[in-house]
């Protein structure tokens, strides 16, 4: 009797020190005084375990995400939508999900309701760079140039390497230079003061700030669209499939190789950009995405339907080049085809 008295007794500290509840909790031992009858026994309701719910809950959370971010990166934004949606209103503090639906808001040139999006997500994720990247190019589209300014420099703070973010802020940069231009030529500035603004109240803090005369008026300046480019890359430094693997990581952001080439006898030093007349934009938009400094260079002639060349040099076979190409294979559906967005 005492054996069994001490088995007993170290079940129930085992329990305790697992932090598991008694099976039947409350529940009399069979035969004793206060044991239910049978017919007691199958009245007494069952309780459902809460944990059950909530794993069946978080699963059909994550593969509503999954599926919007496939349909999402389809092209697909009425049903990207409606999964981001479904995703909400299970799960209302999902970062990805406030994310996504946030930037086919901003595709769809629903600015304000995209910023408010941004907002919600940053303020839960503070850390996250993709996000302040995000604003930045939503407030970029918008011609909102000094506020995107803050957004992506931001991002750039949180992930300095990432070359989406850099590509963005070279698009800022050709975008206040045109804004300049326009200035000092006496036209008007693009975009409407009226506009609401995306203001930092506190450190990671952001609130949208309507004014009481806002108005709809927006005004997305011109950038460098390098998908209808037609691109080569050669490779100058005779690494086995180094153009290949180049051409495959540009394809992430949307931009589409049409020749590749070898550069004998492979002694290109530096890696350069070489373009044809009207193409000094895309080559700037290239270069921004690129882990090491390039040079642009005019060409006075490329191969018959080339309009800028990309030759690999010696410099892009080190560490960074390395890191760079690595990252196509994380499956990034950060990026769209469609503009500077990240997903993730």
């Amino acid at each position: 009797m005492k054996f069994k008295l001490n088995a007993v007794a170290s079940i129930c500290l085992l329990s305790a020190l697992l932090g598991c509840a008694p099976l039947m909790s409350g529940t009399p031992l069979a035969g004793s005084a206060m044991a239910p009858t049978r017919a007691q026994a199958s009245a007494v309701p069952v309780k459902v375990a809460q944990a059950s719910v909530i794993s069946a809950s978080i699963t059909s959370s994550a593969a509503q995400f999954t599926m919007g971010l496939a349909a999402h990166g389809a092209g697909q934004l009425a049903l990207a939508s409606q999964r981001y949606e479904q995703v909400l209103k299970i799960t209302p503090e999902h970062v990805g999900a406030l994310n996504g639906l946030a930037v086919i808001y901003a595709q769809t040139d629903r600015t304000d309701e995209a910023l408010r999006l941004f907002v919600r997500a940053s303020v839960l994720a503070p850390g996250a760079a993709h996000v302040r990247n995000n604003t930045g190019y939503t407030l970029l589209r918008a011609g909102r140039l000094d506020e995107a300014e803050i957004a992506l420099n931001q991002a750039r703070a949180l992930d300095p390497s990432n070359a989406q973010t850099q590509q963005n802020l070279a698009l800022l940069a050709n975008a206040k230079a045109k804004r300049q231009s326009a200035e000092l030529a006496g036209q008007p500035e693009a975009g409407d003061k009226d506009a609401p603004r995306l203001v930092v109240v506190a450190p990671s803090v952001f609130e949208l700030q309507v004014p009481a005369s806002a108005s709809a008026k927006v005004a997305a300046p011109a950038s460098a669209d390098l998908r209808d480019t037609r691109l080569e890359v050669s490779n100058g430094v005779g690494i086995s499939r180094l153009a290949r693997r180049t051409a495959d990581r540009l394809a992430t952001e949307g931009i589409k190789t049409a020749r590749l080439t070898n550069a004998l006898p492979y002694k290109q030093a530096k890696t350069e950009i070489q373009y044809v007349s009207g193409q000094a934009e895309a080559a700037q938009a290239l270069q921004a995405r690129l882990p090491v400094a390039t040079d642009t260079v005019a060409a006075t002639r490329l191969h018959r339907g080339v309009q800028v060349r990309l030759v690999l040099g010696h410099d892009l076979a080190g560490k960074s080049i390395t890191a760079w190409l690595a990252s196509e294979e994380k499956q990034q559906l950060a990026i769209s085809a469609q503009g500077g967005w990240r997903w993730s």
